[in-house]
């Protein structure tokens, strides 16, 4: 019988808790992204940033 899930993160982790904490730091990592790459940084030249300068 196959299984189908919502996401790859309720395949994977053994509780809902669990999928929805890596989900949120899947978008958290596509969010930080969204805002550096533009800027042509990678992450670990974003941590050295002011932290107002990554959000605006």
């Amino acid at each position: 019988m196959k299984s189908i899930f919502g996401n790859v993160w309720d395949s994977i982790e053994d509780t809902p808790q669990q999928a929805a904490s890596q989900r949120a730091k899947a978008e958290l990592v596509m969010e930080i992204e969204r805002i550096i790459q533009p800027r042509g940084m990678t992450q670990a030249e974003a941590t050295n940033m002011p932290q107002q300068s990554v959000i605006v």
